[in-house]
């Protein structure tokens, strides 16, 4: 039987880094992305050391900053070939500050990073997700609904992607999917 395979944005670490360990360790294969070569391969690594077989983790280098380069990373994930059973969209730039505060160049990194990456991420990812009926996650935030000035601009973002990808507990491609895939 051929294990299942879950793409993790920004695994290399924190939230990504630990979802990345619990499904090695759950018996799922990976493909890890990040934009740090140095840290992805370490993780890679890291992981191999402690028992987990390498041909289960790939890992790729991507800047969720530049969506034009999405599509060819993508082309080139060799465990995608049997589809993909999830998506977990992790990466995101988190700048607090008032959005009075924010240069225009800090406005286009947190709108390229956190909504323009995903939605092309899951462009990208949708036919592999469709023949898998596999599903998304976004990992969201508690700063979407935080009131406090500093997170208007990163919570506004999370608060974005949070009404595109959808309210519901467990959405699945390709099965009973909302016009919007």
């Amino acid at each position: 039987m051929v294990k299942k395979t879950v793409l993790i944005t920004g695994g290399s670490k924190g939230i990504g880094h630990a979802t990345t360990e619990l499904l090695l360790e759950k018996g799922f294969r990976v493909i890890v992305l990040a934009r740090d070569e140095g840290r992805l391969e370490q993780v890679r690594d890291n992981f191999v050391s402690a028992g987990y077989d390498k041909q289960d983790i790939e890992i790729h280098v991507l800047d969720m900053a530049n969506a034009d380069q999405i599509e060819s990373v993508i082309s080139k994930c060799k465990l995608l070939q049997d589809g993909l059973f999830g998506l977990v969209s992790n990466a995101a730039a988190e700048i607090l500050k008032p959005a009075m505060e924010f240069s225009l160049e800090e406005l286009e990194q947190t709108w390229r990073i956190n909504i323009l990456g995903p939605i092309r991420m899951i462009q990208a990812c949708y036919p592999f997700l469709k023949s898998a009926q596999g599903s998304i996650v976004h990992i969201g935030s508690i700063s979407d609904f935080n009131r406090d000035a500093d997170y208007s601009v990163y919570g506004g973002s999370k608060a974005f992607m949070k009404g595109f990808v959808g309210r519901s507990e467990e959405r699945r491609v390709g099965k009973e999917c909302r016009s919007r895939w």
